[in-house]
């Protein structure tokens, strides 16, 4: 894996609480960095996901039924494939 390195300026709160939790975890301040933004851009993408599926359902929403209908079923089952990915920290980012 490649890797940049840059500097970001934080707020002294921040750095200090991180400084502490990446201790905790016994991994270094980079390690922390890396997973709290992978974990950000994970969600991101999930809420996109998310959004995209309730576009489509909104276009194919039956107008006159309560049943339910077989794109709901999809977002269903999409949304808890999508987390569930995201718990065993899947991701193409």
């Amino acid at each position: 894996m490649n890797y940049t390195k840059t500097a970001i300026s934080l707020p002294q709160d921040v750095f200090e609480c991180g400084e502490r939790v990446a201790a905790e975890l016994g991994i270094s301040r980079s390690e922390l960095y890396v997973s709290a933004l992978r974990a950000m851009l994970r969600e991101r993408k999930i809420a996109a996901a998310r959004a995209q599926l309730e576009a489509a359902l909104a276009l194919d929403r039956p107008n006159t039924s309560t049943d339910s209908h077989p794109a709901e079923e999809l977002h269903g089952a999409a949304s808890a494939a999508i987390h569930r990915a995201a718990e065993r920290g899947e991701s193409t980012w």
